[in-house]
């Protein structure tokens, strides 16, 4: 079964730098499972193409694109601001 790409746009990259060290590292890993199957058992599915994994209290919200084997990660936010409009 062939890897996804893992890319994160710049407002969560910008989000995951700020959190605190142990939390960073506790995604990153959770990156890694999301790179070997992004509909994973943890996985839950949102819409069409969007899903979100749980980290604690936090979660990430990616995008899933099937024919260039691409996750796109757009949000990484406590799960009371993570679904908030801005």
């Amino acid at each position: 079964m062939k890897r996804f790409d893992v890319r994160i746009v710049a407002s969560a990259g910008k989000e995951l730098a700020g959190m605190p060290r142990m939390l960073r590292e506790r995604i990153i890993e959770k990156f890694d499972e999301i790179r070997k199957d992004p509909r994973g058992m943890d996985s839950k599915r949102l819409d069409d193409a969007t899903y979100r994994v749980r980290v604690g209290d936090y979660r990430i919200v990616y995008h899933v694109n099937d024919a260039e084997h691409m996750v796109l990660v757009t949000r990484i936010r406590h799960r009371r601001e993570v679904y908030r409009r801005r």
